[in-house]
């Protein structure tokens, strides 16, 4: 199943394409901010400290101002090979769906860093839009973020339609110096839009469906869509900003 949901990310084991989620808890509250410094990135420091509680907050789930509302990690983590000849596992889903979308990647590139915090998802109603990979953290504990995560760029984007309140995501994703990626797949909420939801491939193959925490709210006027994915052979937390 965790080929199912890296494939709408179109990019790795994947992580780019992010690939086998572990739900977490998360019917209320907020995703907290896991706000790189130098405890949580592969520049080494301190055990890794809570995330601001101000406004602004540049972690993957861009939630600072929620305060800290999270677990820390203390085991695992997983680097994509950014090598050209290892897509991160995207092998495994299936050739490129060029032919399932046309979806353009006009996105910036974002370069990954690492998070020893995994947050807990707020849900919510999904949102039709384009969407720009923003920001990406590569969950790990805090000795594999100080001393062997390996920071990769990324970059993807996201045309998202919604009908009865279930997403089709159309993605087109790169990372590293891999293949362009086109996918196709749907993300159904949890019941009353709450998360953990579940999304499944459609194309280039088809799927089961298997959970993916997620938050869809707005954050200073914009609207975010924040996914924990995989990344590697781990998972990441994926924050996209609708255009």
């Amino acid at each position: 199943m965790k080929n199912t949901r890296l494939v709408f990310l179109s990019l790795f084991s994947m992580s780019v394409g992010v690939s086998a989620f572990v739900a977490c808890s998360g019917d209320s509250g907020d995703v907290a901010p896991p706000t790189p410094d130098a405890a949580t990135s592969e520049t080494g420091g301190d055990p890794p400290k809570p995330p601001p509680t101000s406004d602004g907050g540049s972690g993957a789930d861009g939630s600072s101002d929620a305060g800290v509302d999270g677990d820390l990690i203390d085991d695992g983590g997983s680097n994509i090979d950014p090598d050209a000849s290892d897509d991160g596992g995207l092998d495994d889903a299936g050739p490129d769906g060029g032919a399932c979308n046309k979806t353009t990647n006009a996105a910036a590139p974002v370069q990954s860093t690492c998070s020893s915090l995994k947050p807990r998802f707020g849900g919510g109603a999904l949102v039709a839009g384009t969407y720009h990979l923003t920001a990406v953290a590569a969950l790990g504990a805090p000795a594999f973020c100080q001393n062997q995560f390996k920071s990769v760029k990324i970059q993807q984007t996201l045309e998202v339609t919604v009908n009865a309140g279930i997403a089709t995501i159309q993605s087109v994703a790169v990372a590293g110096v891999a293949r362009e990626r086109h996918t196709t797949s749907m993300l159904t909420p949890g019941a009353n839009n709450t998360s953990p939801g579940a999304i499944a491939a459609t194309c280039p193959l088809a799927g089961a469906s298997s959970p993916v925490p997620y938050t869809s709210n707005v954050r200073g006027a914009t609207q975010q869509l924040i996914l924990q994915l995989p990344y590697g052979n781990g998972d990441g937390l994926y924050r996209y900003d609708k255009q």
